[in-house]
């Protein structure tokens, strides 16, 4: 006596498994360019804007590129100003000669001072992308596991 089981859905089933790893990269894909964005704009949010900040037209010149791979997509926040990096790192104590003149002018216009060769004692590093990384954080690890729940809810056929 031969036993035959019937199931159903199985065709269903093995479709929304066919097209669960594409849906699941588009959605990742949009998770990604999410968060990028996300980082920017606390990038953007941190940095000081007005005249005399370092960092002033920082905000301006900071970009976002989404690289996806076979093996691992990776979003990029970054800039080419050399400010950008000087702002994140610090920069240690070192002296500023001047490139073509023969002496530097110290002070603003009115000031009368000139250098051959000063000493700057560096700065601080404020950190900004690092900070804008960590306080989106939770957004892009919440946008990231919507995206896996969206899929499994398509697997399953209720949405």
């Amino acid at each position: 006596m031969d036993i035959k089981y019937q199931i159903r859905g199985l065709k269903k089933l093995q479709l929304a498994a066919r097209e669960a790893p594409g849906l699941l990269a588009v959605m990742n894909k949009e998770a990604l360019e999410s968060a990028t964005e996300m980082v920017k704009a606390g990038f953007i949010q941190r940095t000081p804007t007005g005249p005399g900040h370092f960092g002033f037209h920082l905000v301006n010149r900071i970009f976002t590129r989404v690289r996806f791979g076979p093996r691992r997509s990776v979003g990029i926040v970054a800039t080419n100003d050399p400010v950008g990096r000087w702002r994140e790192f610090g920069t240690k104590a070192h002296d500023i000669a001047p490139r073509q003149a023969k002496e530097l002018a110290l002070g603003g216009s009115d000031a009368a001072g000139f250098a051959a060769i000063v000493h700057h004692p560096g700065s601080k590093a404020f950190h900004t992308m690092r900070n804008a990384l960590r306080a989106a954080k939770p957004a892009i690890q919440n946008s990231f596991q919507m995206s896996a729940q969206a899929v499994v809810k398509r697997m399953a056929g209720k949405e």
